[in-house]
């Protein structure tokens, strides 16, 4: 059965009284899952039930390790991995790569800093031809033979094995940065920081680029893939951060840069200047994965007047050119005076949920603390396929499809209210009904669920439709619909191809 996620923009062709909405994922506990952590790591579910989790905690850029049978009750082992000299600044036992670290043939694993990003492929669940054992990692690490990211494999996921002495992406990419590997393209992607930069002497605006590789060592140059616009910001917002971080309101901050910009001109004149990123709404990472047909994304977006940091859900059609909501409300809900980041690896399906994982910093960028907040790593679900919602009130919506080939049945992901109800009608290229499959002969579809089947009156069945291709019309009152399933064919005809991706890399339990 084929799914058709209505946050794929492709999809739909028209829409009257009908308001397309971010669905939120919601808190599966009111406690972090993992207190005093970062999720700069990746979250692991493999056939047996198995759950894995690497992330970042104290002191900076120190990996943790921890497993869980359920994916809420997480245990961190005693590992008594990392050097002796950092044991009086963990904040847990199960810390297993740390500064000073090498691995068990005496190459380097970090030397001065890292790991940061430390994000995991599993062989197991997801094969890919440069595993040099079940679990490859892509981390950022600072060494003498250069800063930049290193490559690591480990049969458990605890102990790590070094694949090179030298980075294979060199810079200090800064920031969790994501691994996956594509099965369409039969390559490597990574996403992360740029090194090349416009007005890199200011330490300009903060995007995300995209490289690809075949065999993990040897990658295409950086190309930027999200950036933001002026309708997020101006594009040149004279704001200090650095004077932010010390402690200075966004007035004083705001005026140090704009004496700076009047006395140079906008020219770097040396140290201690001032920090003018450009515009003062950034990206500061994302979580790609592909999922269906499309790819989605889950990108953090960094507000620098006021340090708070949030996600919005973004998706493409080859992870190259990505699209954002008209709307641009968070995706996960924003917690206000806080930095939210999600997992590097893609969320995790458990039977009919989609579970993403993500931590809260009980401060701001700026390190303006919030005591309302606790901190730590995040559990929370999303129901399969409800991404993105059309919705219609109280009067009625009408969703026209773009035109597809017929499948044998097709099936809704939607819900209605009390006093709701949909009607599917199949019609023709042109839009007009097909006998026996119109509005008036289909029954009221009323309830909550991912396979609501329309039924029309006249007993006829889609195989029974002589027609090749057909749109959908969907009339809605007091009613949402997130997806639609067919049954055989139901590729969407469009102007390029349309190839079919691979399902999102989890397993299915």
């Amino acid at each position: 059965m084929r799914c058709h996620p209505l946050i794929d923009s492709r999809i739909v062709a028209q829409v009257f009284a009908m308001r397309r909405e971010v669905q939120h994922p919601a808190l599966l506990s009111d406690e972090p899952v993992i207190p005093d952590a970062q999720a700069y790591g990746s979250v692991l579910r493999d056939r047996g039930g198995d759950w894995r989790m690497g992330y970042l905690g104290d002191p900076v850029y120190s990996g943790y390790y921890a497993h869980s049978v359920d994916g809420l009750n997480w245990q961190r082992p005693m590992l008594n991995l990392v050097a002796a000299e950092a044991h009086g600044e963990l904040n847990g036992p199960n810390a297993f790569l740390c500064r000073n670290q090498k691995d068990p043939n005496g190459k380097w694993l970090v030397e001065k800093k890292g790991p940061e990003g430390f994000c995991v492929l599993d062989a197991e669940q997801n094969p890919h031809p440069a595993a040099g054992a079940r679990f490859t990692s892509l981390y950022l690490a600072r060494m003498q033979t250069g800063q930049g990211m290193y490559i690591a494999h480990s049969d458990d996921g605890i102990h790590w094995r070094a694949e090179k002495d030298h980075p294979v992406i060199s810079g200090w990419r800064d920031t969790s940065s994501a691994l996956l590997y594509d099965t369409r393209l039969k390559k490597y992607v990574w996403y992360g920081r740029p090194e090349a930069y416009a007005a890199s002497h200011m330490q300009a605006n903060r995007v995300i680029a995209r490289k690809e590789s075949e065999d993990l060592i040897h990658w295409t140059p950086d190309h930027t893939v999200l950036d933001t616009d002026d309708v997020d910001a101006d594009p040149y917002d004279l704001v200090d951060e650095a004077a932010l971080r010390l402690g200075k309101d966004v007035a004083s901050a705001t005026e140090c840069a704009k004496v700076w910009a009047d006395l140079t001109e906008g020219a770097r004149a040396g140290d201690n200047q001032p920090l003018i990123r450009g515009r003062n709404r950034q990206w500061y990472g994302i979580t790609p994965f592909p999922y269906g047909d499309i790819y989605l994304g889950i990108a953090w977006m960094y507000d620098i007047p006021n340090g708070d940091m949030w996600t919005e859900l973004v998706h493409s059609y080859d992870g190259i050119d990505w699209r954002r909501e008209a709307i641009r409300v968070p995706f996960i809900p924003r917690v206000r005076g806080v930095c939210t980041c999600t997992m590097s690896s893609p969320p995790v399906v458990v039977g009919d949920d989609i579970w993403i994982y993500d931590s809260v910093q009980d401060k701001n960028h700026h390190g303006v603390r919030n005591p309302l907040v606790k901190r730590g790593i995040r559990a929370m679900s999303l129901q399969r396929d409800r991404w993105v919602g059309y919705s219609a009130g109280s009067s009625t919506g009408e969703m026209l499809t773009q035109v597809f080939q017929k499948p044998e049945s097709i099936h809704l992901n939607a819900m209605t209210a009390r006093n709701g109800w949909l009607a599917v009608e199949v019609a023709d290229a042109e839009g007009c009904a097909i006998e026996g499959f119109s509005r008036a002969e289909c029954e009221p579809i009323c309830g909550d669920g991912f396979a609501l089947t329309p039924r029309w009156r006249s007993g006829r069945n889609l195989r029974q439709c002589k027609q090749s291709v057909v749109r959908l019309r969907m009339y809605a009152k007091h009613a949402r619909v997130f997806a639609f399933y067919g049954t055989s064919g139901c590729g969407l005809r469009q102007a390029g191809p349309f190839t079919t991706m691979p399902p999102i890399p989890t397993t299915r339990i």
